[in-house]
C-alpha cells in the first residue's frame, strides 16, 4: 500500500507540475530568483538575490542559507536524504522503530551553509553538514563532502581541491573589504560596472564608492 500510495503521489505531481512551477517560479522572484523547471526548494527565504537555480536542482530541508549570486546548475542536488549505513539494510522499506529514526533524522540534520557568488557545475552534489565559501567553484558531477575555502575549486567524486581561482591577496582584499555585506541591489550595480575591468581596477572602485 505504501508504495502504491507513493505511485499515486508521483502521478499527481507530474500532473500539477506546469501549476507547481508557477507556483514556485513566483515565490523565487520575489527573492530576485531566478529558477528553471523542475526545481524542488522548500524554503526560497534561504536562497540570496540574484541567484539562479537551473532545470531539476533539488534542493533539501537542511540549507541554512545560500548566498547571493549563486549560481546552480542543472541536475544538482544540495542537502540530499541520507541513509544510515550501519544496519542490516539501507532500504526505506525498514525506516520504522524510533531509534532508527532518530538516527536518520540525526544524520539529516546537519546543515548546508553556502556563501555568495558560489558556482555549482551541472549534476553536482553537496552533502549534508558541509560549509561552501564566498567565490567556489564546484566541477560538473562533482560530490562535495569537506568544507570548501573561499574562492577555492574542486573537481570528483569524492571532490579534491584542483586549486584556488584568485591570489591570495586579492582573496584577502575582498574579504578585507566586506564585499557581501553590502545590499544586492548595489553589488548588482557594481558587478554590472565591473565587466571588461581588471579585478584590482574593480575593487579599487568599489573602495572608493
Amino acid at each position: 500500500m505504501a508504495y502504491a500510495d507513493f505511485s499515486l503521489k508521483v502521478c499527481l505531481r507530474r500532473l500539477l507540475a506546469p501549476v507547481l512551477f508557477a507556483r514556485t517560479h513566483y515565490k523565487a522572484s520575489l527573492r530576485k530568483v531566478k529558477i528553471e523547471p523542475g526545481v524542488i526548494c522548500a524554503d526560497f527565504d534561504r536562497i540570496g538575490a540574484y541567484s539562479f537555480l537551473g532545470r531539476n536542482v533539488t534542493i533539501g530541508p537542511n540549507l541554512e542559507r545560500m548566498g547571493m549570486f549563486c549560481s546552480v546548475g542543472e541536475g544538482c542536488l544540495i542537502g540530499p536524504n541520507i541513509h544510515a549505513t550501519d544496519g542490516l539494510t539501507t532500504s526505506v522499506a525498514f525506516v520504522g522503530g524510533i531509534e532508527r529514526k532518530m538516527i536518520k533524522q540525526a544524520l539529516n540534520s546537519r546543515p548546508v551553509c553556502m556563501g555568495n557568488d558560489v558556482w555549482v557545475g551541472s549534476h553536482a552534489i553537496i552533502m549534508s553538514g558541509v560549509t561552501v565559501g564566498d567565490g567556489v567553484i564546484i566541477g560538473a558531477g562533482s560530490v562535495l563532502t569537506k568544507d570548501a575555502p573561499p574562492y577555492s575549486i574542486w573537481v570528483g567524486n569524492p571532490a579534491r581541491l584542483l586549486k584556488y581561482r584568485l591570489s591570495e591577496a586579492t582573496i584577502e582584499r575582498i574579504q578585507q573589504l566586506d564585499i557581501f555585506s553590502s545590499p544586492a541591489d548595489t553589488l548588482y550595480e557594481w558587478f554590472k560596472r565591473s565587466q571588461g575591468m581588471t579585478i584590482k581596477d574593480a575593487l579599487d572602485r568599489f573602495q572608493s564608492s
